[in-house]
């Protein structure tokens, strides 16, 4: 379900910034959703396990090598996966290097960065090279921090209402990401 209602997210937020493309407001919007809300419905959702689970043995088995892979492990460390997330939030609203990219391919960058920063702190599907919770913890600090100041920077450049946007809007979704591991942990020491 979580699954469903995550691509549904994700679709109204493509929708919302195609609706009004030169409404910063609008397009904030769709990164809330896109790149935040929709990541984290779909992380939540486990796809991984599912496939695990519905994949015959042998595929299975491939994808059981691939998520144990070196380069998995690089991509979903936290550092990483923040680096390419708010990265790309830096790249697009704090430079003009972004400028010709068609909007399908913001989307789903913001779509994909976002699940692997998802993921890569509150993830439930298997990954055998999870950083610890130490780890996720302090990396979600500066990667929110690092958002903020992106909306703040915004705020600061006449963008008043896409500035507050991003910076409040985001907050439900720092929120979960903060609480998901702590209740890890929680459950964790029974």
């Amino acid at each position: 379900m979580l699954w469903l209602v995550g691509i549904a997210v994700a679709v109204v937020g493509v929708a919302g910034s195609a609706v009004g493309p030169h409404d910063l407001r609008l397009h904030v919007v769709g990164h809330l959703l896109v790149g935040m809300v929709a990541p984290l419905l779909l992380v939540r959702a486990a796809p991984v396990t599912l496939a695990l689970r519905a994949l015959p043995r042998r595929r299975a088995r491939a994808l059981a090598r691939l998520l144990r892979a070196r380069p998995v492990a690089v991509l979903t460390h936290p550092a990483a996966a923040a680096a390419v997330d708010v990265g790309g939030l830096w790249l697009l609203y704090r430079t003009d290097l972004l400028a010709g990219v068609p909007a399908a391919l913001l989307h789903l960058h913001m779509l994909l960065a976002g699940y692997l920063f998802a993921f890569s702190i509150a993830g439930r599907d298997p990954a055998p090279h999870r950083a610890a919770l130490g780890v996720r913890t302090g990396v979600l600090v500066a990667a929110v921090a690092a958002h903020d100041v992106v909306a703040k920077l915004m705020y600061a450049a006449q963008a008043e209402t896409a500035g507050m946007l991003m910076y409040y809007g985001a907050a439900p979704a720092h929120v979960a990401l903060f609480v998901l591991p702590d209740r890890e942990w929680y459950v964790a020491q029974g």
